[in-house]
C-alpha cells in the first residue's frame, strides 16, 4: 500500500521504498521492532479467545500470521474485515461495473483466500455494500472541530466530507453490534485464478457453496446510519483513553 499516497485531491505516486513527508506532519513514534504477523500469532496465545482482529486493510498480516501458526484463527475470539464487495447499489464507477472488485480483497487475493479458508469461531464482513450507504457530513466534521482533543482537531482539518466511512463503520459496528440492522450469512473467498476476475469477491448463499473450505460469514448489509453519525462524533471528540497531559502514555 506504500506505492502511492493522496495528497489533498490528487493522487501523487512515488517509488514504494518511499516513505513521503505528510503534510500534517510525520510521526515521531520508532516502529516496534517486532512484525505485525509476529505480534499477532503472540498476542492470541497469551490472551486466548479474547482477542478480536480487525482488519481493515488487506489481508497479507493474517496470512502470514496463519503462516507462522496453522492454530491462530482459531486462538482468536473473532475477526472483523472491511473488505470484499457482492453487489453494491451505487452508481460510483468503480463498482458500476465491476460490482465484485474491492481494493482490500484484491490487493493480496492469495491472502484473502487463505484467510477466507481459516478456521475462526466468527467472521464479520463490512463489505462495499454496506459502506456506500455512509458519509461523512461536513456538520459531522463541524461538531468535531468544535472539541479541542488532538483527535478531534486533526479530523476536523483533514476529514473530507462525502467520503464513505468504510473503516469507521466496521469498527464502530464491532463497537456496538446494535448498529446493523440487517446482515446475511454467506460463504466467502477470493478469486485467485490469474484471469480477468483475479482479486473478486466470491460468494454463496448455504448450500451452493462449492465446500472447498470455504468459511461462513456474517455479511452487514444494512445500518443505523444515525446511530454510526453519533457514535462517532462521540468517539473523535472524548479524551483519548489513558491520556495523561494531553497525550498517550
Amino acid at each position: 500500500m506504500g506505492a502511492w499516497y493522496m495528497r489533498a485531491r490528487d493522487w501523487q505516486y512515488h517509488d514504494p521504498f518511499v516513505v513521503p513527508p505528510l503534510k500534517e506532519g510525520d510521526p515521531t513514534l520508532k516502529p516496534a521492532r517486532e512484525d505485525a504477523a509476529h505480534f499477532m500469532v503472540r498476542m492470541a496465545h497469551e490472551f486466548p479467545h479474547q482477542v478480536t482482529l480487525y482488519c481493515g486493510g488487506p489481508l497479507t498480516n493474517p496470512a502470514l500470521a496463519m503462516e507462522l501458526d496453522p492454530e491462530f484463527p482459531e486462538l482468536v475470539k473473532e475477526l472483523v474485515v472491511m473488505g470484499g464487495s457482492i453487489n453494491p447499489h451505487t452508481p460510483n464507477a468503480e463498482f458500476m461495473h465491476s460490482p465484485q472488485r474491492e481494493f482490500n480483497f484484491w490487493f493480496d487475493p492469495e491472502a484473502t483466500h487463505k484467510v477466507l479458508h481459516g478456521h475462526w469461531p466468527k467472521v464479520t464482513a463490512t463489505t462495499v455494500d454496506i459502506s456506500v450507504k455512509t458519509r461523512v457530513e461536513k456538520a459531522m466534521l463541524d461538531e468535531i472541530g468544535r472539541a479541542q482533543t488532538p483527535v478531534a482537531q486533526y479530523v476536523s482539518k483533514y476529514g473530507r466530507a462525502g467520503n464513505y466511512m468504510w473503516d469507521e463503520l466496521a469498527a464502530a459496528a464491532w463497537i456496538d453490534p446494535s448498529i446493523i440492522t440487517r446482515e446475511e450469512t454467506l460463504f466467502m473467498d477470493g478469486e485467485i485464478d490469474h484471469g480477468a476476475g483475479y482479486g473478486n469477491t466470491l460468494n454463496w448463499e448455504p448450500g451452493m457453496n462449492p465446500g472447498m473450505g470455504e468459511q461462513l460469514v456474517h455479511v452487514q448489509d444494512d445500518l443505523d446510519t444515525v446511530k454510526l453519525y453519533r457514535l462517532f462524533v462521540r468517539l473523535m471528540t472524548g479524551p483519548t483513553p489513558r491520556a495523561r497531559n494531553g497525550s498517550t502514555q
